[in-house]
């Protein structure tokens, strides 16, 4: 299989694909090529199956292999191990799983990656006990800052802004006491979303005070669906989190949004604590696949 490495120009191809599908986060052609730093994102296509090939997220040492395709998909799982000598995929879809049935490969779970999927209607009204807490958190924002926040979003290349953004990142890292190589990837991943703004589809949305930008986030929408990609607030202004999601959700129902793909939590505590907070209506779950021997 011959690897290409991942550019704008291959979205439209790519998405031939990833639109047969539900919005996993690891196919979406945002993911895929922001993540891939320093052009480390590849991949192959080949009777309407796409072939992927990342480095790992947590190790940069390792690529992970993954797999999304209809057609015959059985055999090209097979072709996949056998032409790359690799042992495992990851990341697997759980609509492609369906496909396998049972019996030629080892299937196995991994929680850590689901995707959380939830009814924006739901987040908006914030009716019921689950969304206590944040309600709560959006009435400290309003009570317990004195500043007018400015919500807005970026339509076009603005310099200062996206400096700002990329400082946020940085200090929000220091205000979470994060080491550098933890906080890394997403840095670089943020950095090149910015350097592709005009060229993938991508929103961002920023909360200021006065000129100072205190908080972003990057989604996408495609049909009724939309993606919160990144996202960063100054931790130390109360509520400021949550104030800017609820902007940013009521802008994407605007839009046509229905649902919002969260993103999987990675197996982090405190995220996956926030996102089960939130009251998921949809797990998209992931999967790993090795041979049987």
């Amino acid at each position: 299989m011959k690897f290409k490495k991942i550019t704008p120009q291959d979205k439209v191809l790519i998405e031939t694909i990833t639109h047969q599908f539900k919005p996993y986060s690891d196919f979406n052609f945002v993911s895929l090529i922001t993540w891939g730093v320093n052009n480390s994102s590849y991949f192959h296509i080949e009777n309407d199956v796409l072939y992927i090939k990342l480095r790992d997220y947590m190790d940069k040492d390792k690529y992970t292999y993954s797999i999304l395709g209809k057609t015959n998909i059985q055999q090209a799982i097979i072709a996949f191990f056998e032409c790359n000598n690799i042992d495992k995929l990851e990341l697997v879809a759980g609509d492609v799983i369906e496909l396998l049935g049972e019996g030629q490969f080892l299937i196995e779970h991994q929680r850590d990656e689901d995707d959380y999927i939830y009814d924006i209607n739901e987040l908006l009204s914030m009716d019921g006990p689950e969304y206590r807490k944040l309600r709560r958190s959006l009435s400290n924002f309003h009570s317990k800052n004195s500043f007018k926040p400015v919500f807005k979003q970026v339509t076009e290349y603005d310099e200062d802004v996206f400096h700002q953004v990329l400082e946020l990142t940085k200090k929000w890292r220091v205000i979470r006491n994060r080491s550098f190589s933890d906080s890394a990837s997403e840095y670089y991943a943020v950095r090149r979303a910015l350097g592709f703004f005009d060229k993938i589809g991508i929103k961002l949305w920023v909360l200021m005070d006065g000129k100072d930008v205190i908080g972003y986030v990057i989604t996408e929408s495609y049909d009724d669906i939309a993606i919160i990609h990144f996202e960063k607030c100054n931790t130390n202004i109360p509520g400021a989190g949550s104030y800017l999601k609820h902007r940013v959700v009521n802008e994407l129902q605007k839009l046509g949004g229905k649902f919002l793909n969260y993103e999987q939590d990675l197996g982090l505590p405190g995220l996956r604590e926030q996102k089960l907070s939130l009251n998921p209506s949809q797990m998209l779950e992931k999967f790993a696949v090795t041979p049987k021997h």
